[in-house]
């Protein structure tokens, strides 16, 4: 069974910083690398919910920039080999298949923190 902490960090890292790094990338990881390339991922992971929620905030944010500073020519433009096996599919894919990790991760979240709240009384933190 996964846990909150996993879910709220495959959103932070798997779903916006690797896709972020790829398209809006920073410099530090070489341009050729395909959005599955673990160069993407931060060099080092929070070990606190705060931390996590910090980074899922930045990641999100680094995402959500790059996306709205976007053209409709660059939304409909082919990943091409960045995207590796997605290479033919266009930016606008790739924005909603992002939206439906984060709504599907992000409802298994809401659980967890109800199934929590239900038997210890509080919620989770």
């Amino acid at each position: 069974m996964t846990t909150i902490a996993w879910r709220v960090l495959h959103i932070a890292v798997g779903v916006f910083a690797a896709r972020a790094s790829t398209f809006f990338g920073d410099g530090r990881v070489p341009a050729d690398a395909t959005m599955f390339d673990p160069r993407h991922q931060p060099e080092r992971l929070p070990g606190t919910a705060a931390g996590g929620v910090a980074l899922l905030e930045s990641s999100y944010r680094w995402w959500r920039d790059g996306v709205a500073g976007l053209s409709e020519e660059e939304l409909l433009k082919p990943l091409g080999p960045r995207g590796a096996f997605f290479a033919e599919e266009p930016m606008a894919m790739l924005v909603l298949h992002l939206n439906r990790e984060t709504f599907h991760h992000g409802g298994e979240i809401g659980t967890l923190r109800d199934l929590y709240r239900a038997k210890w009384g509080r919620a989770a933190g």
